[in-house]
């Protein structure tokens, strides 16, 4: 089992698509990558607050959609996003590569 860490909230949208692109070429048929996603604050202002604050560091704002829309778009299968058993305000999506 291999660890890669790539915080989408450091990443600009490009940088993290071709990241995933990368990951996704570098891992063997059937390898799995889970994407953690800081879950964006349900109260409106902290939700654009957060928000201003990963564009500000150069990052990318991610949901769990996008998320599931970008790993696709790198060439992962069964993408999906992992149903939540926690109450940390964090989002996982799995993805396999074939």
């Amino acid at each position: 089992m291999a660890r890669l860490r790539v915080p989408s909230f450091f990443n600009p949208p490009g940088v993290l698509d071709d990241a995933l692109r990368t990951v996704r070429s570098l891992l063997r048929p059937g390898g799995s990558l889970v994407l953690g996603i800081s879950e964006t604050p349900a109260e409106p202002l902290a939700g654009a607050v957060d928000a201003l604050m990963t564009a500000r560091s150069g990052g990318t704002v991610l949901d769990a959609e996008e998320a599931v829309t970008r790993l696709a778009a790198a060439g992962f299968r069964e993408v999906e996003e992992v149903q939540r058993a926690w109450q940390a305000p964090l989002r996982l999506v799995r993805a396999r590569a074939d």
